[in-house]
C-alpha cells in the first residue's frame, strides 16, 4: 500500500516554503511507494503547481473542518504540515487519527516568546510524530524547544543545481544590475531598509543600480521610500518574476535585510550561482554565509552599504567570494541525503 502524503500549507501564493514543498514533491514523483498532493487555499499557487505538473487539492477555507474533509477525500495516510499554523490546524483537524509531520520553515518572532502561536504549537506537538526545523536557530530559539527536542531534527533546504542552471537558459533577456533583492515585500523581509542601505551606497556610487524582484503588502510603502530617498534612477521594481535566475546570475551581489528567516531558497540559489550575499546576521543565513569568505553579515546600515561598495568595486574580491560560494554549494546541496531523510520519516509511520 502506498504512503499517501498530504502536504498542508496555509498560504495561497508561491514563495519560499511553497517552493520547498514543490521540490519535495518533484523528488518523490517517480517513487511508486509514495504519493503526494499539495493542499492549500485556492489562489495564485494553482498556476505555479500547474506549471510544475503537480497535483493540487484546494481548500475552501483554512480551517480544521476543511482540512479534515480534504484528508478524507485524498485518503491520506499522513499529513506533512508546513509551518506552525498548518501543523496546529492539522492537529485540531485529525485529533490523533492521522500521523502529522510538522515542518517549521522560519524562525518566526512569535515562536521565540510566550505567545498564542508558540503555546498552541507546544500543546499540539504531542500529536506530531516528528518535527523538521529549517535551521539550528529556528529550533534552539523556539520558546519551548526543550519540550520538543526528542522528536526534532534540523533539515536544511537544498536545491537542484543542474535545474538551476537549466532555468537560466530559458530567459532570453539581458540585465545589468549591481545589486539584486529577491523576496516578498513584507514585514519579515524589512524591504524599506533595503532602500536605506541603497541610499548609503549611492553616496559612494552615484550610478549604482539595484533590482527588486518580488511583490507583497509593503509594495507601495517601499516605492514611497525609494522616492523619498531619491532613488528612482537607481532602483528598478521588477515585481514578481517566475524565473529571476538569469537576472540574479548577471548581478554582482545579493542584498538581504530580513528581520527573521528560515533558510531562504533565493539565498541557496545565489550560492549556487556564485552571487555573494550581504545580509543582516539572521537565522539560517548565518549558517549559509561565511562572513568575509563568500559574503558579509552586518547589523548596521553603514556597514552593510560599505560591504556592498567593496564587492561592487573590487572585482578580485568579488570573484574570490563567488568561487568560494560555488564550492560551498556543491557540498551543501546533496539531494540524495535530503530525500532519504524525508523518506525515513515517511516510512516510519
Amino acid at each position: 500500500m502506498a504512503i499517501r502524503v498530504l502536504h498542508l500549507l496555509r498560504s495561497d501564493r508561491f514563495s519560499g516554503a511553497e517552493n520547498v514543498v514543490c521540490q519535495i514533491m518533484k523528488a518523490f514523483s517517480q517513487d511508486a511507494g509514495i504519493d503526494m498532493v499539495y493542499c492549500s487555499p485556492e489562489g495564485k499557487i494553482r498556476r505555479a503547481l500547474q506549471e510544475r505538473a503537480l497535483p493540487f487539492l484546494p481548500l475552501e477555507q483554512f480551517t480544521p473542518a476543511a482540512v479534515r474533509k480534504a484528508a478524507k477525500q485524498y485518503d491520506a495516510t499522513m499529513i506533512h504540515a508546513h509551518d506552525a499554523a498548518a501543523a496546529v490546524t492539522a492537529a485540531l483537524a485529525t485529533k490523533g487519527t492521522l500521523p502529522i509531520l510538522a515542518h517549521v520553515h522560519a524562525n518566526h518572532e512569535n515562536m521565540r516568546v510566550v505567545s498564542a502561536k508558540s503555546l498552541l504549537f507546544r500543546y499540539c506537538a504531542k500529536r506530531f510524530f516528528h518535527i523538521f526545523w529549517v535551521s539550528d536557530s529556528s529550533l534552539c530559539q523556539y520558546r519551548f524547544a526543550r519540550s520538543v527536542q526528542e522528536k526534532s531534527e534540523v533539515l536544511y533546504n537544498v536545491i537542484d543545481l543542474d535545474d538551476l542552471h537549466r532555468k537560466i537558459t530559458l530567459d532570453p533577456e539581458e540585465y545589468a544590475f549591481d545589486i539584486v533583492y529577491v523576496g516578498r515585500l513584507s514585514y519579515q523581509k524589512n524591504p524599506c531598509r533595503l532602500m536605506e542601505v541603497l541610499a548609503n551606497v549611492k553616496t559612494q556610487l552615484p550610478h549604482v543600480r539595484m533590482a527588486v524582484v518580488g511583490d507583497g503588502e509593503m509594495g507601495k510603502e517601499v516605492l514611497c521610500k525609494a522616492k523619498e530617498l531619491q532613488l528612482t534612477e537607481n532602483v528598478t521594481f521588477m515585481g514578481f518574476m517566475k524565473n529571476p535566475l538569469k537576472l540574479m546570475s548577471m548581478s554582482k551581489v545579493m542584498l538581504m535585510t530580513s528581520r527573521y528567516e528560515g533558510l531562504p531558497i533565493c539565498a541557496l540559489e545565489a550560492m549556487g550561482l556564485g552571487i555573494p550575499i550581504v545580509s543582516t546576521p539572521t537565522d539560517g543565513l548565518q549558517e549559509l554565509v561565511d562572513d568575509g569568505i563568500n559574503g558579509f553579515l552586518r547589523d548596521q546600515n553603514d556597514a552593510l552599504s560599505d560591504c556592498l561598495v567593496t564587492l561592487i568595486r573590487e572585482d578580485a574580491i568579488r570573484n574570490q567570494f563567488s568561487d568560494n560560494f560555488r564550492q560551498k554549494a556543491l557540498q551543501w546541496n546533496d539531494l540524495t541525503i535530503f530525500r532519504e531523510t524525508l523518506r525515513k520519516q515517511y516510512e516510519s509511520i
